[in-house]
């Protein structure tokens, strides 16, 4: 026979975990979008919209932890984990295009090695991104800037032994080292030419 008190506190926990974990994915999803959005404003020269943005996301992400305390599982759930991961990136590029070092994001807590591993990688495309439209505009001096912040990040991405996910992304960092290398010679060649 079947204690139905056991089963009714199982049934129980599955739907308040499955509430939880449907409000994790859904405002991860929220807060990785006003990442991505804070990331276009600043490659658009708008800190303001970005740091609104960037507050937005942190109110979303900071928001959560009365239900880690209730669900400690749903911390490491890929949602959130991805919209974390962005929120870095776009913290690290506001970092970059203001002209401090590349540092912690202390308005987060409890970040792990992975997280921010991730977000540097990622930053590295966005360097990228913004050293084409400083080549562009014939900013060389922050084309320079550009590459050597990412050959930082390279030269710090190397030094460790990543695998799995974290080495997807290092060998798309490295992509990013390529092409920035492609522009920092274009932009030797125009410096020649002129």
């Amino acid at each position: 026979m079947a204690d139905r008190k056991f089963f009714t506190g199982i049934a129980t926990r599955y739907v308040t975990y499955e509430q939880a974990y449907r409000t994790v994915v859904r405002e991860s999803a929220v807060a990785q979008n006003q990442a991505k959005r804070a990331i276009f404003a600043l490659h658009r020269g708008d800190s303001a919209e970005a740091n609104k943005l960037l507050g937005s996301a942190l109110k979303v992400l900071v928001g959560f932890e009365p239900l880690f305390k209730k669900e400690p599982m749903l911390r490491y759930e890929g949602a959130l984990r991805a919209a974390i991961e962005e929120f870095l990136e776009a913290s690290f590029f506001r970092q970059f295009v203001l002209g401090n070092e590349l540092d912690r994001v202390a308005e987060l807590s409890d970040i792990d090695a992975e997280l921010y591993l991730g977000g540097l990688s990622d930053l590295t495309g966005e360097l990228v991104r913004y050293a084409v439209a400083q080549a562009t505009a014939r900013h060389f001096k922050e084309v320079a800037r550009a590459k050597q912040t990412l050959d930082e990040v390279i030269t710090f991405l190397v030094s460790l032994d990543l695998t799995g996910y974290l080495r997807q992304k290092y060998d798309q960092a490295k992509n990013s080292l390529r092409r920035m290398e492609e522009v920092a010679y274009d932009v030797a060649l125009k410096g020649r030419g002129r």
